[in-house]
């Protein structure tokens, strides 16, 4: 890759589409590629691929600004991140507490995760996770979060992962 003679900066492949194959893969890292992904990787795996990297990068390039600003960053990225744990149906907070959830609590931030920053609207998730297109169950979903709230969220009033969007739905904010 005439790219990595060039610069140092990460390179990561991404493919949505089709799956790439192991020979491929080796190829592509022996080129110089930090890290290569396809469609069966997890969205959560491969963010924290990137992190991990660019955290790297950051001390290397910039060692000074990594110590001065080491412990509000680890403090900030810790207390933000929210990882899925779908055999136990939990999540796992930043701080590494493990939260049980039931079954629709945990399809619900499942179905935000996968649409993290997106707003998703009553309707949409209802279909999702109930897996029903009947009108009129905004109550529902606004029970489920509820309760997702009480869970994961330090304080209700001020949600820091779950937002509503006003007159709308939802946004998963990680």
């Amino acid at each position: 890759m005439t790219i990595r003679k060039q610069s140092d900066l990460p390179i990561w492949l991404f493919s949505r589409t089709e799956a790439i194959s192991k020979v491929n893969r080796i190829i592509y890292l022996q080129l110089g590629a930090d890290g290569v992904f396809d469609h069966s990787y997890d969205r959560q795996e491969c963010m924290l691929s990137m992190s991990n990297l660019l955290q790297r990068v950051k001390r290397r390039f910039y060692p000074k600004l990594a110590i001065a600003n080491e412990k509000q960053t680890v403090t900030k990225n810790l207390s933000e991140r929210l990882y899925l744990i779908a055999p136990n149906l939990s999540v796992c907070l930043g701080s590494g507490e493990e939260i049980l959830l039931t079954k629709l609590e945990f399809f619900t931030i499942e179905y935000l995760y996968k649409h993290a920053g997106q707003t998703i609207t009553y309707e949409e998730l209802y279909k999702n996770v109930w897996k029903d297109t009947a009108n009129e169950r905004k109550y529902r979903v606004a029970n489920v979060i509820f309760h997702l709230r009480k869970k994961i969220e330090q304080d209700v009033n001020k949600p820091q992962y779950i937002k509503t969007i006003r007159s709308k739905g939802y946004m998963l904010t990680v």
